[in-house]
Order: structure tokens, then sequence, then C-alpha cells
């Protein structure tokens, strides 16, 4: 699949690729030779011997040797993609037509599924591989759940939608990738503009064939014997378990499709006909077929070229490595110190909201209050004037000669007891109408 894969980039996308050989075998490196013979100088080899493999710090030491060619973009891809546009357009003529402003594009990843008896050192097989799947579970589980799930056959991969777009970016002396090309990384000081472009999508081809089962296995194994985490290179590590319970053959038969698609059900994945790849990989297999590669990376022809490597020391590419893995820790732990800056900072604002929203409350309390005293004192005003008219009208009363024992006198007094009673404190005048 690396001969077909590489070829298809040059062939459709790229003007040279930058090829990672990693812990090579006589195999590999005569498959390489091979296609150097092909492709001349666009196609370029940079070996790593190192047991330890790190995703993110191996991709941005091999970003700091290709930006030597200053290029305008840069697409990573692994060996098991195939990047399809549906307008039929190679990369580079979309990319023409983005704004200047524009720094990176997604395209999405769509998870193919090969039938069980693929043999994936005959060529004119991957004409075969017409279906895609079709994810049924859009829920985030929790990875351990996941790897849980599948290992009891209750879900497979394919039932999952890929982990998230894959990023194609303008050359950037700033530029960070992640582990899987899926972002930027938010190191970079200038502003990066992104955009999705439905125009592309990737043809993935996790689990190939049954051999290459076993060479996952084998890798989950170094993994585990090395001490990575559990989640660096889960899935290998998780088929390397199933291999070692006896489970490799039944998971197998759920990540594929009979030859003519004939089985279905519960532990076979979705799947809809999709000729796409089929159709762009026809030139590229007839490429590779008259020059010589008829098997994979096995040959017709005697005598094979020799590997021409990267220039420079044989340790250059290991020591940029190392240095690229040390300076993702310094980054991440910068990361990690910013972030814990950044909660604290958003607990002391949230801390500040709530001690203004209690002042707020507070300043409420005493404008209830106040606006409580200023109605009483209406009231009271109010009150004192009714006194006051009433007053008046007492005075006017006064005024009347009432006989001692009449109607009139009477009311008199009833209105003085009345008036002085709302003043309880003060001493009563005696009162006697003129």
């Amino acid at each position: 699949m690396v001969a077909s894969s590489i070829s298809f980039a040059l062939h459709y996308h790229v003007d040279k690729v930058f090829a990672l050989l990693h812990r090579d075998t006589a195999s590999s490196r005569q498959g390489f030779a091979k296609l150097q013979e092909i492709w001349g100088g666009r196609l370029v080899v940079l070996e790593l011997s190192s047991a330890e493999y790190w995703q993110e710090a191996t991709s941005n030491a091999f970003l700091q040797i290709v930006q030597g060619e200053s290029p305008d973009w840069i697409y990573f891809f692994d060996a098991d993609e195939f990047l399809l546009s549906d307008a039929g357009d190679g990369l580079r003529q979309v990319l023409s037509g983005l704004d200047p402003s524009i720094a990176s594009i997604r395209y999405e990843v769509q998870n193919w599924v090969a039938t069980t008896d693929f043999d994936e050192t005959s060529m004119e097989q991957y004409e075969r591989l017409v279906y895609r799947s079709l994810p049924n579970l859009f829920l985030i589980f929790h990875p351990w759940t996941m790897r849980d799930e599948i290992k009891a056959g209750n879900i497979n991969i394919f039932d999952i939608q890929f982990i998230g777009p894959k990023v194609i970016f303008r050359n950037s002396p700033e530029a960070w990738i992640s582990a899987g090309a899926h972002l930027i990384r938010p190191w970079r000081t200038d502003e990066i503009i992104e955009t999705p472009c439905p125009m592309l999508r990737a043809a993935h081809f996790p689990f190939l064939s049954y051999r290459r089962l076993g060479l996952r296995a084998n890798q989950g194994k170094s993994l585990i014997e090395m001490g990575f985490p559990e989640w660096h290179g889960w899935q290998s590590q998780m088929i390397h378990e199933l291999l070692e319970s006896g489970e490799i053959d039944g998971f197998w038969e759920s990540h594929s499709i009979a030859p003519d698609a004939s089985e279905t059900g519960r532990s076979r994945p979705s799947i809809i006909v999709d000729e796409s790849f089929s159709n762009a990989i026809r030139p590229i297999i007839r490429l590779l077929e008259e020059n010589g590669v008829t098997h994979g990376f096995r040959f017709d022809s005697e005598g094979y070229p020799e590997l021409q490597s990267f220039g420079g020391p044989a340790t250059s590419f290991e020591t940029l490595v190392q240095f690229a893995r040390k300076t993702q820790l310094i980054l991440e732990s910068m990361e990690k110190k910013r972030y814990s800056a950044l909660m604290e900072r958003d607990a002391i604002i949230s801390s500040l909201k709530e001690e203004l929203a209690r002042a707020n409350a507070v300043l409420m309390d005493r404008d209830v209050v106040k606006a409580s005293l200023n109605e009483g004192t209406a009231r009271v005003s109010s009150v004192k004037k009714q006194m006051l008219e009433l007053g008046k009208e007492f005075v006017k009363l006064s005024l009347l000669v009432f006989p001692e024992g009449s109607a009139g006198h009477r009311l008199l007094k009833a209105i003085k007891r009345m008036i002085f009673g709302l003043f309880p404190k003060r001493e009563a005048i005696p009162f006697k109408p003129n």
C-alpha cells in the first residue's frame, strides 16, 4: 500500500513527497528504492531506526526538513490514506483558488472496508476496494469504554465516525502540527484562519488485510513492552490483546466484508458502494505495473537500485526527532500552565462577579428600603395635610355657637377627641366653643 499511496499523491496532488522509513527491512528499503527510480527526486526518504516512535515529535521534525524546500502548502498523509477530489481537481487546483488569508483547510476522513479475502500483495485487487463504511454511532465515548465495547464485540470501529478532520496548511515558520495532522497547535503567535473543504475527502483503510492485523498486533506489543501509555496507539495495543486472547479472527470477521458483500448483520460494518477510490487508483496501478511493481513491494526485476536516503549524517534526523520531542514536552508544559492560569483567572472573574452580584443585591435592598421610607414619608405628609384640612374645618366650626348639650356641641367634642387622639403624646388643650 505504501507504493500506491505515495504514487497516488505524486500523480494527483503534490510536487514532492518526504517519506519516513521507520525500522526498515530489506524489503522496504528495496521498495522505496524502486519508487525513487520511478519518481526520481520527487521522493525523498528519511530513515528512523529508534524503537520509540513519538508521532507528533517525528511529524514536526519532518516538518523542519520539509520547510527547507520552501513549499507553499504542506500535506501530511499516512500510507493507508488517499486524498479524493469529488470535482476531479488535484490538490493544487483546490488550493490555488483560496483566499490568501486562509492558513489551513480541513477535510473529512472516511473509513473504507476491505473484503475478508483481500490480498494486499496483488496490485489489481485494489480496484476491488469499493465499500465505504457508514458510521451509525455519533455518541462521544470515553476511549476505554469504546475499547471495551469493541473487544466485547458490541460495536466495531467502523460504527464510529473517524476521530476528526485533518488539515492541510500553508508553510509557516511557526507551524506545529498535532499527532495525526488533525490540527495546527495553538502555540502560534499569528491568527490561524481555517476553512472546511467539502470537495476533498480522504479514503482511509485502517484494516486492509488479515496479515496487516498481525503487523498491528506486533506494533501494539512493542508499545506495551516499551512502556508507552494505554492511549498511545490504543488500537494496536487492543489488537495485540485480541491476538493474545485468541479473539483476533472474530475481530477481523466483524471489520471486513464478505467478497460478495452478502453477509450482513450486527457484527458487520454498515457500508455503501462508492467507486471513487477504485476509479482513481486504476491509473496508479497501471503505472506501477508498467514499472515492475506488481506485488506491493515485490518486483519482477533483479538487481534492486540502492536507496537514496536524505542527505546529512545518519543521526541527524534522529537528533532532530529527539529535539522535537523535548520541544513538544516544553510546549505542552507551558500550555498546561497557561491553561491553569486561565482557569485561575476565570475563577477570580467568577468570584468577582458573585461579589458584584451580592453588592448589587445589597444596593437593590437599600433602594427598596429607601423607596419604602419615601412612601411612608409621603403617607405621613398626606395624613398631615388631611389633618390640617380637618383642623381648618374644626376652627370654622368652633366659631359657631352651639348650646351646651346640643348636637353641634357633641359633634365638636367628638371631633376634638378624634384629632387629639391621633397625637397621644401631645397634651390635650381644653376647648369650649365660643
